[in-house]
């Protein structure tokens, strides 16, 4: 049995959409089963849409990507020593949690 594949749209069409719902007052979940989307799919497109970094990544070929996001830090919080332990904590998602820390032990 062959997969029914569902049409791809412009972002112009995507855009329409979200304006769409915005206006419908409806959940991501009902909006999506009545106009036959992904709830995933529609997940993304807001996503990009809006200028999320992390969604960036995921538009159609040919789309400008960002792929880095440069962090500083402001010269006052420079002044540490080398040595002193530090630890960062990064929430990526879905329950997954990336923990780097350097120093002290755990």
């Amino acid at each position: 049995m062959m997969a029914v594949r569902k049409p791809r749209r412009s972002r112009e069409q995507w855009r329409r959409l979200m304006l769409d719902y915005e206006a419908s007052g409806q959940s991501q979940q009902v909006f999506c089963r009545e106009h036959g989307l992904a709830l995933s799919t529609f997940a993304r497109w807001r996503g990009i849409l809006a200028g999320h970094p992390s969604a960036v990544g995921d538009e159609p070929a040919g789309e400008a990507q960002r792929l880095f996001a440069e962090l500083t830090i402001p010269a006052r919080e420079r002044a540490f020593d080398e040595t002193s332990p530090w630890e960062i904590e990064l929430a990526l998602g879905g329950g997954v949690v990336l923990r780097m820390r350097r120093g002290e032990s755990c």
